[in-house]
């Protein structure tokens, strides 16, 4: 028998994306870990693949407990689903800076250039007029690069 602790649904779709890649993951009645990704206590999300410490690692452990003393008493049992959903930031790619989300990268620009998403917008459309003027622009850019 499966016990679940924390969020637990019936019949429900999830959809989950990785901040670090963009894959996205959907289906029924499914959490993050069945989809081999995890999302930090800042609401990162990230395929398993991108970690530098296996998830089941004594030291993600200890660390996940130390933030969730709460599941201690659980501590001889399969916590992996659990910390799938609260996985210590420390050891997160975007908390770490070793890679960054979009919504991330758009704060930076707004810090870094003091411009808002409405002032970026217009910037757009006054340089490349449409949005497949745009992706071209991206997607060239990209290609030199």
């Amino acid at each position: 028998m499966k016990m679940r602790f924390g969020f637990v649904s019936n019949s429900s779709s999830s959809s989950f994306t990785c901040d670090h890649c963009k894959t996205t993951e959907s289906g029924y009645d499914v959490g993050i870990s069945e989809f081999e990704m995890v999302e930090c206590d800042y609401g990162h999300i990230c395929c398993v693949h991108h970690l530098s410490v296996e998830i089941d690692d004594p030291k993600v452990i200890e660390a996940f407990l130390e933030i969730h003393p709460t599941y201690r008493k659980y501590a001889n049992g399969d916590m992996i689903g659990e910390i799938s959903y609260h996985f210590p930031s420390e050891f997160c790619p975007m908390c770490n800076l070793e890679a960054i989300g979009m919504d991330d990268l758009v704060s930076y620009y707004e810090l870094r250039f003091g411009l808002n998403q409405d002032e970026v917008l217009d910037d757009i459309k006054n340089t490349f007029n449409t949005y497949d003027n745009f992706i071209k622009a991206a997607r060239d850019a990209n290609d030199e690069g």
